[in-house]
């Protein structure tokens, strides 16, 4: 079992854009780095261990400073995907997904458990 917290606001994942001079897709930048934070907390938890093998469940508990309005699937493919790759290696591996939001939380931030 992996445990840990990402402090700070849980951004959802935006849909990719399109540069309409090049026809290039791009992500948001805020979301990029939200997901390099996600990674960045996933190694501090994973310190001597290999990604996990095989089906995984994840738990996913969200607290967010405000109010507005959130898709909680958004809020977890941010999750996923920053873990892609450190502990897990694809999200496809993921069998069960179990997320709660709760909002206007005096400390944001994400607690994750995978099993």
């Amino acid at each position: 079992m992996i445990e840990f917290t990402v402090p700070g606001n849980p951004l959802p994942k935006k849909r990719p854009r399109v540069n309409t001079h090049t026809r290039r897709a791009y992500s948001d930048p805020r979301s990029v780095v939200w997901e390099q934070t996600v990674a960045q907390y996933a190694m501090l938890a994973m310190v001597g261990q290999d990604a996990l093998p095989g089906e995984v469940e994840v738990e996913l508990t969200f607290r967010r400073a405000s109010r507005h309005r959130v898709d909680i699937d958004n809020l977890c493919k941010a999750i996923l995907d920053g873990m892609n790759g450190v502990v897990f290696g694809d999200d496809f591996q993921v069998r069960r997904l179990v997320a709660t939001l709760d909002k206007a939380c005096p400390e944001p931030g994400v607690d994750v458990v995978v099993r």
